[in-house]
């Protein structure tokens, strides 16, 4: 599958950027996006999180379909970890090992107990943060764990 251009600049724009988020609107690709970021990095651990089940089972298909690799489901029923695991919030409290990237898809929905606690206990080598809505309505809600 080809890329549209803001993916191909995306991924360029982010690459050596401590804690990075790339806003796009709903609809514009970002789980296509994920996808080639866990496929151009092949050595990697890498966690994708989410927060709900339905997007844990959306974005492990569409990782699995564009890498060609098993993705592993991490959430209340399933618990099967592979080299890419996507996981529920809900359920980050049992992911553990060491995770050379995460990446946050739902970037926003972040700053819940569930992600914070696991990205202190984890501390993932690397993150980037995928959201179509960056900015929060008060400071309390702001996106702590990368930088805007």
């Amino acid at each position: 599958m080809k890329l549209r251009r803001w993916q191909t600049e995306a991924i360029e724009a982010i690459k050596g950027q401590e804690r990075p988020v790339v806003w796009a609107i709903m609809g514009a690709g970002k789980s296509i996006t994920i996808a080639e970021i866990c496929k151009r990095n092949r050595q990697d651990v890498i966690v994708v999180t989410a927060p709900t089940i339905a997007l844990v089972e959306q974005l492990s298909g569409t990782i699995a379909a564009h890498t060609g690799e098993c993705v592993g489901r991490w959430y209340t029923k399933e618990n099967h970890k592979s080299r890419i695991t996507v996981a529920c919030h809900a359920s980050l409290k049992t992911l553990t090992g060491d995770v050379d990237l995460w990446i946050a898809d739902e970037a926003h929905k972040s700053e819940c107990s569930e992600v914070i606690a696991w990205e202190e206990d984890i501390k993932p080598a690397r993150r980037i943060g995928f959201t179509a809505t960056p900015w929060r309505s008060s400071e309390r809600e702001s996106l702590s764990l990368f930088k805007q």
